[in-house]
Formats: C-alpha cells, structure tokens, sequence
C-alpha cells in the first residue's frame, strides 16, 4: 500500500526530523538540555507568532482555550464583535457566548473576505462593544481577512483585539505586537509543523498584566516554556513533544517566516492554477489564503465518495466542506511542510475521481500548467 498523502487544513506532513524527534525517550534528558530547549522553544514561538511578550502553550483542544482566554480577559455581559464567515468565526462565538459575553455577530457570505468597512460600520453602530473577535483565515472556505485593516480600525476605535491565527501564521507571517493585538491563538499542527494537541497563546502585555492572577493560579494549563524550571517540567505534556517542538521551530528560524510564506504562496497558486485548468469552479476568487484552497462540486458530484475514491486509489486525503458547504466543496491543504510533489499527487487524484465520479473534464495539461504557475512564482521571488 503507498503511503498517504495528507492535504487537508487540519492534518498534513511533518518535517521527517520531527517525526524522528517524536520517537526520542525524553525521560533521560539531562536538565541542561531540558532548559535549552526549552529557552529555544519560547524564542522560536515568539518568532512565529510575532510577539516580543511570552508565549503560553497549552495542550487542549482550541476551543477549550478560547473559553479560558476570553473568560480571564473580558466579564460576563461584555459586547464583542465577531465576524462569523465560517465555522472558525461561529466557533469563536460559541466560546464567546459561553463565557456570557454578549455577542454582536457580522455575518458575512462563506466564501468572501469581511471588509474594513463592515466592521467600521458595526463598531460605529455598537459603540458599547469592547473586543473584535475573528480568525484572519477562515479554513471551513479558505477566506483570508484584512487582519492588518481591522487592526487599525481596532486602534481607532480603542477596541481591543482577539484573533485565532491558525491557519495562518505560518502562511502569512503574524504581527501580534504590530497589530496591536491582546490575544492571538493558534493551534499546532501542519501550519505551524509541529505535533497537534497543542495551543500558542501570545497575549499583549496589558493581557498579560490583567491575567498574572489567572496565570499563578492555573500553571498546569498555561505553561511558558522559557520559565518553567527542568525539575518541573517531567509533570507536564511539554516533556513528551518538547523535542518535536524544539526541531520544528528550528526549521522556522533557520528557514526565515518570509521564505516560508513564499512557498506557500507558491503551492497556492499551483493548486488554484491546476484546478481552473481542470474546468473546476474555485470558492474563493480573491482574498484568498495561502495555506488552503476550497475548490466547488458541480451538481451531481458526490462529495464523500470522490474523497474515498482519492484516498482508496491514489493515497490522497483530502477534506470536505463544513456546515452549509457540507457535500459542496472540496478542500486541499498545502501548508507546512507540503511540498510541490505533494501538490502534483493531490491535483491528480482529484482529477481521476473527479471523473470517475461521472464528473467531465476534458484538460490533458492541468499538471503541466500547474506546474509551471509554480516555477514561474518561484523565478519572480528569485529576481
């Protein structure tokens, strides 16, 4: 059996040392070592997010530090604003909702970026709302928000900010201090080509400040990696993936953010350049992200068995749509370590199922095209 091919938003590649580094035995770590890794993960976490403040990790499940963080940050019956343009945005809402916050939701179509002016209009319309709550990549359709606008709207308005950047850092290269931003969160995993199970949590200094309580009372959920002490660090989940953590972020320092949002813009454009060639329909046209493309079903399509069919006979796995794109769209994740043979792999098992599913495309080419949209990025960046 070949082996899979993962190209969806929430499951992909990791680096080959990082694989390796998850097989290591971390009982035997001499405390040294434990303290340098431990210093090297808090530097290379502030890195990625971009942030000179301490980024917390903590290992549950990202809507669980949503709750926390927007209950130790805001009180019951404050107004946020949250824009809800697919599953992520009404995930932050329930989270919102939970910690009795009163929500101010902006809806907008699932398939298009919100616009500066929407949220203008909202925050000038809700004078009362105190915090704007969204993820600049939306991955249930593949949208990519003006984060960089909206902060400055933040700014203007005195609002604070909270955003959920996975998805997106490592595609688009975070700015938590140059936004602005009170709260940034990203969950691990392909985007960031680290082991899943994690949460990064960057907080501006004034967070900081209002949660030290919030900190000092729950250590075992908010660990900073560049504080906590060798002898303590065998009671927490750090130890086990402090290794995997440690290469992983070390690839991003030693490769840079910016050549690595590079090639994500370069495997996005040869995905979307392929799809067009095949006759297929993208979902979002503009303002798209780097790390996922959402790709329409023609009427007829049955999504579920085009997915078995790719995983099946060409060892592709691919994701479906979410919510009320279910049974729509198909989505392909091109993030972390993704590299163009594993684009080339998904673009033709989507193809083959394609038609196999009864669907018609008549291109012979797709896979020459796409490959060339590729090349022809990379030259640009070389020049």
């Amino acid at each position: 059996m070949n082996k899979l091919t993962y190209l969806t938003p929430e499951e992909g590649p990791l680096p080959e040392k990082v694989r390796r580094a998850l097989s290591l035995d971390v009982w035997g770590m001499p405390e040294r070592e434990i303290k340098e890794a431990c210093l090297r993960v808090q530097a290379g976490l502030k890195v990625l997010l971009g942030t000179k403040e301490p980024v917390a990790v903590s290992f549950a499940g990202i809507a669980e530090v949503q709750r926390r963080t927007l209950k130790a940050i805001f009180e019951p019956g404050d107004e946020v604003l949250v824009v809800e343009a697919g599953m992520q945005g009404l995930q932050f809402s329930d989270a919102a909702q939970a910690c009795g916050l009163e929500v101010v939701a902006l809806p907008v179509p699932w398939g298009r970026a919100v616009k500066p002016g929407e949220v203008e209009n909202t925050l000038s319309r809700w004078p009362g709302i105190k915090a704007v709550l969204f993820p600049p990549v939306e991955s249930s359709t593949g949208a990519l928000h003006p984060v960089q606008e909206i902060a400055g709207l933040c700014r203007s308005f005195e609002k604070m900010l909270v955003l959920d950047a996975t998805g997106f850092i490592g595609s688009h290269g975070c700015m938590t201090d140059a936004w602005s931003a009170d709260c940034v969160l990203c969950a691990s995993g392909p985007e960031t080509m680290t082991p899943p199970g994690a949460v990064f949590t960057a907080f501006s200094h004034r967070v900081r400040e209002k949660m030290r309580k919030t900190f000092a009372a729950d250590t075992a959920f908010w660990l900073d990696p560049g504080k906590i002490s060798p002898a303590e660090i065998s009671a927490y989940p750090l130890l086990h993936v402090l290794p995997a953590l440690d290469e992983a972020l070390g690839t991003y320092m030693h490769q840079g953010m910016e050549r690595a949002s590079q090639h994500r813009e370069s495997l996005c454009l040869m995905v979307r350049t392929g799809v067009e060639a095949m006759g297929l329909e993208l979902l979002v046209h503009s303002d798209f992200a780097r790390s996922l493309t959402s790709i329409k079903l023609p009427p007829g399509i049955d999504e579920k068995r085009l997915l078995q069919i790719a995983r099946d006979d060409y060892s592709v796995v691919m994701s479906g749509g979410q919510g009320q794109l279910q049974g729509r769209i198909l989505r392909m994740g091109h993030a972390g370590c993704t590299d163009w043979k594993d684009v080339l792999a998904g673009l033709l098992a989507l193809h083959e199922a394609f038609v196999d599913c009864a669907g018609g495309s008549g291109s012979r080419d797709y896979l020459e095209r796409a490959w060339l949209a590729y090349t022809s990025i990379l030259d640009r960046k070389q020049l």
